[in-house]
């Protein structure tokens, strides 16, 4: 492993277009935590709270928002940018450890004479690509790796270990897949006659588009006939389950253990949190946020933010649970009013029987 040299702040604010206040000639070996930071790391905090915190741990520089950058004086030094945690993304990407991995094709990998690999392909021990398989210039593919015959891979990807892609899949340049992810799996697909499911053969493929992500155990199954379309950006976490002929569309979110049910459609920067889902043959519209666990059970024509099973605008969802958590006080007083009817029953019959 290879770790970088120390650099100067300056040199860091130049990477992420940033300005330095303080002596720009500090030298930064690495990034902290508002939690532990070490001598000679830059900390990012995009709040007060978070730079009360990083302050706390006296750290060598920080990273702020421009808002911010006159309460670091601090710190010996702060680069302050527009965008803290692009600038924070774009400084980890810096620090990251180098590992020296084998260049071209390892002998222990399996690689059909009928596959074409691009320019600068890796593949390591025990991946196998069948034949028909098209590799792009740059791509990684990592040791267990499955591709199957006539799947298409762009140029520049990262193929983590253990991932299978299965035929005639298509994935775009710059995709990541972490490992254990399952592309073109058999859609969910069956016919129940007199008691037996019969298989419907999936015999359709994925699509994955240029710049997306895909978590680790993730499953994108393949479309019973035409093409599961996962879209341009899209970064899926880990646990997300795409079924048949679903549609994702462009810059999409989706956290962990989400799901989306076969054939449904979404619109470009959807956003599913953490278990949430959509039943299948439904449309979402753009720009909608679901909130985690809640389930969509009908088409969303309006963005918005939803929550709750069924999914429903936030805040109705919101006053809704407020009503109910007044259910057990309303059943006392309702319990209590049924006693005081009984009662005033009972006076008047016996006034009734006295007047008579």
């Amino acid at each position: 492993m290879q770790q970088k040299e120390p650099v100067t702040l300056s040199e860091l604010a130049t990477l992420v277009n940033g300005e330095v206040i303080g002596d720009p000639h500090i030298l930064i070996s690495g990034i902290g935590t508002i939690y532990e930071a070490r001598p000679g790391q830059l900390v990012m905090a995009e709040d007060e709270r978070k730079l009360k915190q990083a302050l706390e741990l006296k750290p060598t520089a920080l990273l702020l928002p421009f808002e911010l950058a006159d309460k670091g004086a601090e710190v010996k030094g702060v680069i302050k940018v527009q965008n803290p945690r692009l600038a924070f993304a774009r400084l980890l990407a810096y620090f990251a450890p180098q590992y020296s991995l084998p260049q071209g094709i390892h002998p222990e990998a399996t690689v059909s004479p009928k596959a074409k690999l691009g320019k600068n392909v890796r593949v390591h021990a025990r991946a196998v690509i069948e034949e028909g398989a098209q590799i792009g210039d740059g791509t990684w593919i990592w040791p267990g790796v499955y591709i199957g015959p006539d799947a298409v891979i762009g140029s520049d990807c990262l193929i983590y270990p253990n991932v299978v892609i299965r035929e005639r899949v298509t994935i775009g340049d710059r995709v990541i897949i972490q490992p254990g992810a399952v592309i073109g799996s058999d859609g969910f697909g069956f016919v129940t006659v007199d008691g037996v499911h019969h298989k419907v053969p999936q015999i359709g493929t994925v699509e994955i588009g240029n710049d997306v992500e895909i978590g680790a155990n993730t499953c994108i199954d393949r479309a019973t006939v035409g093409k599961t379309v996962i879209g341009t950006g899209t970064k899926l976490d880990n646990l997300v389950q795409i079924g048949h002929n679903a549609e994702i569309g462009p810059y999409n979110l989706m956290a962990g253990m989400a799901g989306v049910a076969g054939s449904s459609r979404t619109g470009e920067y959807v956003t599913l949190a953490g278990k949430a889902g959509l039943a299948g043959h439904l449309t979402v519209a753009p720009k909608t946020v679901v909130a985690g666990g809640a389930i969509v059970a009908s088409d969303v024509t309006e963005p918005g933010f939803l929550s709750g099973i069924p999914a429903r605008p936030h805040r109705e969802e919101m006053r809704a649970k407020a009503t109910m958590r007044r259910v057990p006080e309303l059943i006392k007083k309702q319990k209590e009013l049924e006693r005081k009817v009984a009662e005033l029953t009972e006076l008047l019959e016996r006034l009734s029987a006295e007047a008579r």
